[in-house]
């Protein structure tokens, strides 16, 4: 049997060598979805899709950043900005912005 807290360590240790400090709560609904898929069913259900583990990460990625980006309101550099928040510098974030395709939201000044 799996137990969520390890999945939730794991996928913590990854995500931290990968994006640095996220979003903690993204990484642990993913892993209670991980942990429902790898938990045996009493009842008899088709067998699940495999997902490439590379999409899955880049799609974690991606939202960690868009949901940084909406919080730091597109704010990618400086003290409070998207690449402190998550650990990483700025030209890091920009080139896997680019790679992931995540466009830079407009910074408001209100």
């Amino acid at each position: 049997m799996v137990h969520e807290e390890s999945l939730v360590g794991v996928l913590a240790l990854f995500a931290r060598r990968s994006l640095g400090d996220t979003d903690l709560r993204s990484l642990a609904a993913a892993a209670r979805l991980l942990a429902l898929v790898l938990t045996p069913s009493r009842t008899t259900s088709p067998p699940m899709p495999s997902v490439p583990m590379e999409r899955t990460l880049a799609e974690v990625q991606r939202r960690a950043i868009e949901e940084t980006l909406e919080r730091t309101r597109g704010r990618v550099s400086g003290p409070r900005g998207a690449a402190a928040i998550l650990g990483l510098k700025p030209t890091t974030l920009h080139s896997r912005m680019k790679k992931l395709g995540v466009r830079r939201i407009a910074q408001s000044r209100a």
